[in-house]
């Protein structure tokens, strides 16, 4: 048999196809689900996690604020109502540094030195010195232990840049710098009513380590408050993909909270103190592939199941299906006049069980009409042969009876016709 025409073929081909549409639909809704599931969770993952760098940034620069205007409170309620002790400026470990080289009286600073060196802090877990700038004149600095003349000279100039007028609320932020001997740092300093800024080094070190990514894909920014890119935002990125999204960012007006540019998602956070702008960048591409992941690592299970499925229905139709039309097929080929015998076997309770039973009583019906109609015909023939033989003799008979019937009536007829023919010759003789 034409196995293109079959409807077992036809019939597992269909639900073959059935089967993978369905399983693509299931497939795409999983993805659809396990796309949206999954960015979700991305996306409360690094909200969490900038909420917490976040968090912890601001502790640091409020504590830094907090710390520089109590370190400028204490001076001057120290200089208006205590005595400071008189030590030598041998034994102090703070140093002045005066604008004018020319003109350099350390002695009379020594009370900003003992209260830089007595109140304030160096080489601690949050900061790296602490300052006091007195205006026209110059710096006192306490620094850490051991530092270098190169390390007094960069702080001199990092502390002549901070800015002319404060941040907020009276309170000066510089921008951050680097030293070899403490890394990152940002000074941060508070005015009293004279103009005398005092402060400290805030370490930015920490502050670093929490920029580090939180998946392999995001990208962690700072910029200033004028939406600048600061020098201690993560280096990782090439310079070309740094230039491509600081580019994105200009044409875009940010705002606290996820936002999207053409190619990337960005997470917004305002920062306090200097008023820094933290930004989680996730490119939209790399957000796709981690959202679909898990689907696409599920695809080769799921489509393993469906070969199984296909298989298994396969076989089912065509041990229960096929093979018995199959044989139902070759029986009924084997049918014919000369073979009325063959049966389809009436095992089954099912449709094709009842095919062959309704199958296998035509077969009884038309196997005794058959006999009734050789009988019928058997009988037909003795009665015709019997019908033609009585025809025959009949017709014998009938010639028979011509014959005796002709003889009957030709002898008298003959000597009546001629004793008229003898008289019409003896009245023609006697006339003559």
């Amino acid at each position: 048999m034409d196995k293109s025409s079959s409807l077992v073929t036809r019939l597992t081909l269909l639900l073959g196809v059935t089967l993978t549409v369905i399983w693509l639909i299931l497939i795409a809704t999983t993805a659809f689900f396990s796309y949206e599931n999954t960015r979700q969770i991305l996306i409360n993952e690094l909200t969490h996690m900038a909420s917490m760098r976040a968090d912890l940034s601001n502790h640091q620069f409020e504590g830094a604020e907090r710390d520089a205007a109590s370190l400028i409170s204490r001076r001057e309620s120290l200089q208006n109502t205590s005595p400071l002790p008189e030590i030598s400026i041998k034994h102090y470990d703070s140093h002045y540094i005066p604008f004018n080289l020319d003109s350099c009286n350390v002695n009379q600073h020594k009370n900003d030195l003992w209260i830089i060196q007595a109140y304030g802090t160096a080489g601690q877990t949050y900061y790296l010195d602490s300052f006091i700038i007195k205006q026209k004149e110059g710096i006192v600095l306490f620094p850490p232990q051991k530092s270098s003349s190169d390390y007094l000279n960069q702080r001199r100039k990092d502390l002549l840049l901070l800015p002319k007028f404060p941040t907020h609320n009276n309170i000066y932020w510089g921008a951050p710098t680097y030293t070899s001997q403490g890394g990152w740092h940002v000074s941060v300093a508070v005015c009293d009513k004279v103009g005398t800024l005092a402060g400290f080094a805030l370490k930015l070190n920490d502050l670093i380590a929490y920029n580090h990514p939180v998946e392999q894909r995001d990208i962690n920014l700072l910029l200033d408050k004028n939406g600048e890119l600061l020098p201690i935002s993560q280096q990782a990125t090439s310079s070309n993909q740094l230039h491509e999204i600081l580019n994105q960012l200009k044409n875009s007006k940010l705002h606290d909270g996820w936002q999207q540019t053409p190619d990337y998602l960005v997470l917004r956070t305002q920062l306090k103190g200097p008023g820094w702008q933290q930004l989680v960048i996730y490119p939209r591409m790399g957000f796709a592939w981690e959202a679909l992941k898990p689907a696409l690592y599920q695809l080769p299970f799921a489509l393993a199941i469906l070969l199984l499925l296909t298989s298994v229905l396969s076989l089912l139709l065509r041990y229960y299906l096929a093979i018995p039309l199959w044989n139902f097929i070759n029986i009924i080929g084997a049918t014919g006049p000369q073979a009325m015998e063959p049966r389809l076997p009436i095992n089954r309770i099912d449709e094709l069980g009842h095919i062959a039973r309704a199958y296998n009583n035509l077969l009884d019906t038309l196997n005794e009409q058959y006999d009734t109609l050789e009988m019928k015909v058997k009988e037909r023939t003795l009665a015709l042969a019997e019908a033609k033989r009585a025809a025959e003799q009949a017709n014998r008979r009938k010639s028979d009876h011509l014959t005796t019937i002709s003889h009957e009536i030709r002898t008298p007829l003959n000597g009546a016709l001629g004793r008229l023919n003898y008289y019409k010759i003896h009245h023609w003789m006697l006339a003559k």
